[in-house]
């Protein structure tokens, strides 16, 4: 056996006497391995749980370098308790010796109390690695202060637009469920129809969210897309003949998040108030950029308004939304109903 006997000090056998740790010895095999060797491979199953002795080692994922693994540190153990397959793969960074143990023989070999024990110290290991983790990313974040506000901004949006829109639909549909339960069979039919509403309403918010929230959406390509979706979606169910004119955009350009949400869903509104108060039968929806501006317009060949309480919350809504994106927004009702928003390119 090697002297030096690195194994011993490895956080797994933290308060383990000296003579039960000599006689790990017994069934423990210390081996070397070459530099750029494999000791272990993702996505493979095993037995063994291995000890640093000597050298270094590389943890690696998806052809990344993700950690290292140095000397008397433990690797291999959870997934052997778990009986799944590795997560990852360990190369030997220099030439290495390992100290590698069989954990079926030596929960057969040892008394319950001494496993139990290494497995609470490798929960403290974890515990400590998590804890460095999270160390690790505060001292990154508060490095980047603009980060961390956006970090916060984001986090808190997500959970404001979850709270406003999903969950005032969620409390409705507990609700109605609860009346079902005071309801004769006669009456049940519609409030069952109700709830099926409600709930396709809830999920058509949630998915709006995510897609507000994805980084992979931010292309104007992305943003003329679910445009197209809900057009055809929201106006072929209706009267409506519809049409749209895409100008000559760069699809695969990048287009800022605060501003892809904002232009959807005052695009929505538009849509929204259009079916529920125009007595036209014609709606056209033009994209174009004009002097570096992003130039939407919709329009529709209605002639009558019918305004209400809930169309003027909508206009209003709609404003607020383009002024935070430094938007200009106009409504021209003089002949046919048109809606006009205006969005710099370059503006930060």
């Amino acid at each position: 056996m090697n002297e030096k006997n690195h194994w011993k000090h490895a956080i797994i056998f933290r308060g383990i006497e000296s003579d039960l740790l000599d006689s790990l010895s017994e069934i423990g095999e210390l081996k070397h391995f070459a530099k750029d060797s494999f000791i272990i491979k993702e996505g493979e199953k095993g037995k063994d749980f291995y000890i640093v002795e000597e050298g270094v080692l590389i943890v690696r994922k998806a052809d990344k370098n993700i950690a290292e693994k140095k000397l008397s540190d433990h690797f291999g153990l959870m997934a052997v308790i778990e009986d799944t397959v590795r997560s990852a793969d360990i190369v030997a960074g220099t030439d290495c010796k390992l100290m590698i143990f069989n954990w079926e023989m030596l929960k057969k070999k040892f008394p319950i109390e001494f496993t139990e024990l290494m497995l609470t110290n490798h929960l403290k290991g974890l515990q400590k690695n998590i804890r460095d983790m999270n160390q690790t990313l505060i001292t990154t974040l508060m490095s980047n202060e603009k980060l961390i506000d956006q970090v916060s901004s984001i986090r808190e949006k997500i959970s404001s637009d979850l709270h406003d829109d999903v969950g005032s639909i969620l409390a409705g549909l507990s609700m109605q469920s609860e009346l079902l339960l005071m309801q004769g069979m006669d009456q049940m039919n519609g409030i069952l129809t109700q709830l099926g509403n409600s709930s396709k309403e809830a999920m058509t918010r949630l998915r709006d969210i995510v897609w507000v929230v994805d980084s992979r959406k931010d292309r104007f390509e992305n943003l003329f897309l679910r445009m197209r979706d809900f057009t055809f979606q929201i106006l072929s169910e209706e009267r409506f003949e519809t049409s749209f004119d895409l100008d000559e955009i760069d699809k695969e350009k990048f287009i800022k998040p605060e501003i892809r949400e904002n232009i959807y869903f005052i695009f929505k509104e538009a849509l929204t108030n259009i079916v529920k108060h125009s007595n036209g039968d014609k709606v056209h929806i033009e994209i174009k950029e004009r002097d570096n501006y992003l130039v939407l317009t919709i329009s529709d060949n209605g002639k009558k308004r019918h305004q209400s309480s809930s169309d003027g919350l909508g206009l209003n809504n709609m404003k607020t939304r383009a002024q935070r994106i430094n938007g200009i927004l106009k409504f021209d009702t003089d002949n046919d109903f048109k809606i006009q928003l205006s969005i710099p390119l370059s503006a930060d």
